[in-house]
């Protein structure tokens, strides 16, 4: 039997995703029914509004969303931003957790033509935090301005999750994949230097999530 290299399963993981993605020549598994909500990976086209000022970013994310900041941006993790190893690490921990009250349910859902019965995933903030502690993810957080998005965006379905790990982007710009990558590795995981790339938005968001619960537990 032969085997299939390396090369082969990211360049047919690339071909996948332009045909889907990008060029739109093939229509996804799951249709977009809007709005953006949370536990749930999209892609679209983004032109950041700052886009001069930022030292790289990504015309194309893979963006799994934790559903929106206060100010109606929306807010999730761009996993082109995660080395693929790590990435793997995510996506499995995201799918063991939701699997059976949500994404089996859902798969099936969608299975029966039924997308809009869909149960949206809480994947909030606070719940990746605790989800993904010590994958360093906070790196690849983002929130993002509805009025900057460019194109419809597109859902990947859970089935093709494993895709995602075979092939690295290549719309970020000003740096390359490997720089991003390995300033993703030389961030101090679980500390205040983390969160250097983070949108003030965000910041924000995290600040009230902490005082949120700093709140609850004096109650």
């Amino acid at each position: 039997m032969r085997k299939t290299s390396p090369s082969t399963v990211t360049r047919n993981a690339q071909m996948w995703f332009t045909a889907l993605y990008e060029n739109h020549t093939v229509a996804p598994p799951e249709p977009f029914m809007g709005p953006i909500e949370a536990g749930k990976i999209y892609t679209y086209i983004y032109d950041p509004k700052h886009a001069k000022d930022l030292p790289f970013y990504d015309t194309f994310p893979m963006f799994l969303s934790m559903g929106h900041l206060q100010n109606g941006n929306i807010f999730g993790i761009n996993l082109s931003y995660i080395p693929p190893r790590i990435r793997m690490r995510v996506l499995d921990k995201f799918v063991r957790v939701f699997h059976t009250r949500f994404i089996k349910p859902n798969v099936q859902m969608l299975e029966r033509g039924k997308p809009e019965s869909m149960k949206e995933i809480p994947f909030f903030y606070d719940v990746a935090k605790g989800m993904l502690a010590g994958s360093g993810f906070e790196f690849a957080i983002r929130s993002y301005l509805h009025s900057h998005v460019r194109s419809a965006p597109r859902v990947i379905t859970y089935e093709d999750y494993w895709r995602l790990l075979a092939f690295a982007s290549d719309d970020i710009q000003k740096l390359n994949i490997r720089a991003i990558y390995a300033l993703y590795k030389g961030q101090p995981i679980g500390t205040r230097d983390k969160k250097v790339n983070l949108d003030p938005r965000v910041r924000q968001h995290q600040r009230q999530l902490r005082e949120r619960e700093q709140q609850r537990k004096k109650k």
